[in-house]
């Protein structure tokens, strides 16, 4: 992700109830789950469901050949996400 010097926060892993989630951002109150998944065919997204069980209000993303390419991903601020 493209690096903007106002945004004060490190990407985190996370992990609940046997679910994982390949990074959290966290800014104040808000939260974004981001997922990164590289197959083709459609899987399961248990992480972000039980994530958004214990966050709800938190923004989820999916990241690749499922959601937002990979590439486009790379290039954002990291403040469009919020």
């Amino acid at each position: 992700m493209s690096q903007d010097v106002s945004f004060r926060s490190s990407p985190v892993y996370w992990a609940g109830r046997n679910r994982e989630l390949d990074f959290v951002l966290a800014r104040g109150n808000k939260l974004i789950a981001i997922e990164v998944k590289t197959t083709a065919h459609k899987t399961r997204l248990p992480g972000i469901a039980e994530f958004s069980k214990q966050f709800p209000a938190a923004k989820k993303l999916l990241v690749g050949n499922q959601g937002i390419p990979l590439e486009e991903f790379l290039l954002t601020p990291v403040e469009a996400f919020f």
